[in-house]
């Protein structure tokens, strides 16, 4: 029997170890840096989808399809001739959603049904049975926003929000009922004015922010404006009070100022009278 120097075994030995690394390298490559451990996976090109905890993959199409449909005009408008490929994981379970949530950016936010982890260009969703491709869509719209400006996460909060709130939905929803948005904007102008970076409130007024923007300076205002982080001496001489002042004067007169529409008028009417119209 032959027997190899000590010598050559450990050359051996060294060199075996070092093609296994290789080896996981090469597939960890291939799979991502994140394991998918009892998850389905879905590569679509542009996005690629990562279901947990039994999500099931017939969400999927309803979200590809409604980031396909905006792509290209988002980015567009916001001047991009690129973007990298975007993961979109989604969970159903709350708890290993918020857990993934507090893990990746540092906090748990129990109300919250979608985040965006910028370094690794995902979108992270909560399935709850609604219609979860508007969040993907709202957290896309952050995502393309971050092309423009690395920095421009919650900076101003404000304008954030608002960005992706108008450029992600296709009405102000608040026009369903009319009527209770005119009874509170008067105190939800105070509170963002208090808080313009803080609350809730940017939730609920955001679209008409948006709309504002570009129907005063146009669709070029928005890149402008991100760039700068919100310096509106880019667009306009004005100082942002009465920038605050003239939003207000806008939602009023477009969308609290006319009078009801039929629909509007039944919805204050008992469901039986409504009905019986």
């Amino acid at each position: 029997m032959k027997r190899y120097p000590p010598k050559s075994i450990i050359t051996f030995l060294f060199l075996t170890m070092s093609v296994l690394v290789l080896v996981v390298a090469f597939v960890l490559q291939i799979r991502g840096e994140q394991a998918c451990d009892g998850c389905y996976e879905s590569d679509k090109g542009q996005f690629k989808f990562v279901l947990y905890d039994g999500t099931s993959p017939a969400i999927i199409p309803s979200i590809h399809n409604e980031l396909l449909l905006k792509q290209a005009p988002l980015m567009k408008s916001f001047g991009l001739d690129s973007i990298p490929v975007i993961t979109v994981r989604v969970w159903q379970s709350q708890k290993a959603y918020l857990d993934e949530q507090e893990r990746s950016i540092g906090q748990r936010y129990a109300f919250s049904t979608g985040y965006i982890e910028p370094k690794s260009n995902e979108i992270r969703l909560l399935y709850f049975g609604g219609e979860i491709q508007r969040t993907a869509l709202h957290e896309f719209v952050h995502l393309l926003t971050l092309q423009i400006n690395p920095n421009f996460a919650n900076n101003p909060r404000w304008l954030w929000e608002a960005v992706a709130i108008y450029k992600s939905e296709d009405y102000w929803f608040h026009m369903n009922n009319r009527n209770a948005i005119k009874a509170r904007f008067d105190g939800l102008v105070q509170e963002l004015y208090i808080n313009p970076n803080g609350g809730s409130t940017i939730y609920e007024v955001g679209y008409t922010i948006g709309e504002f923007i570009e129907r005063s300076w146009g669709e070029e205002a928005f890149i402008k404006l991100i760039k700068s982080n919100g310096d509106v001496s880019g667009i306009t001489n004005e100082p942002i009070e009465l920038l605050f002042s003239g939003w207000k004067d806008f939602v009023k007169n477009t969308y609290l100022s006319s009078p009801q529409s039929e629909y509007e008028k039944a919805l204050e009417r008992s469901p039986l009278q409504a009905s019986e119209q």
